[in-house]
């Protein structure tokens, strides 16, 4: 029987009409520490806690089993109220660190970017199809230092943009 590692991560909610926790960053600090034998993670709020551990198990299964015994009797040497499981999720290791090295945020592009991405001549140029034309795409990140666009969605973009050559008439 092989035996594989796993990170199992598990959520706890205050049930309706509980009580919500009065000092969640003690709970939190106590915890961490408990948890640090199965090098533990935990976030902990007034109305619910999260925590991951690793565990070694022959199966998925087991290690989901596993872990929830080991994430309760951590709760209660933390001093964790008795809250509702309400999500768990169990994923092999190497699954995990597969997951974990893929960006998680698309691929980003500025104004400065637009000018290479859409073949324009200026940043003038690329700001001023953002704003005027209603097919481009919204900016993810409208804020300063300045708007921020999908890259995927930008190139869509261009894929169909029916480009003319020359000035556009003035009116």
């Amino acid at each position: 029987m092989t035996v594989d590692d796993y990170s199992v991560a598990a959520t706890w909610r205050m049930p309706e009409g509980g009580e919500p926790l009065a000092d969640h960053v003690a709970a939190s600090d106590r915890l961490i520490d408990v948890l640090s034998p199965h090098e533990g993670a935990a976030s902990v709020g007034p109305d619910g806690w999260q925590a991951i551990i690793s565990v070694s198990a022959p199966g998925a299964v087991d290690a989901l089993t596993s872990a929830v015994d080991v994430l309760l009797a951590a709760g209660a040497e933390a001093g964790m109220p008795e809250w509702d499981l309400v999500e768990a999720r169990t994923v092999r290791a190497d699954v995990f660190d597969e997951e974990n090295s893929r960006p998680k945020l698309p691929d980003l592009v500025g104004v400065p970017e637009l000018v290479d991405v859409l073949e324009v001549n200026s940043r003038q140029h690329a700001r001023q199809l953002a704003l005027e034309n209603p097919r481009f795409p919204a900016p993810l990140y409208p804020d300063n230092p300045g708007p921020l666009w999908d890259r995927s969605a930008v190139l869509e973009f261009k894929n169909n943009w029916v480009r003319r050559p020359g000035r556009p008439p003035t009116p």
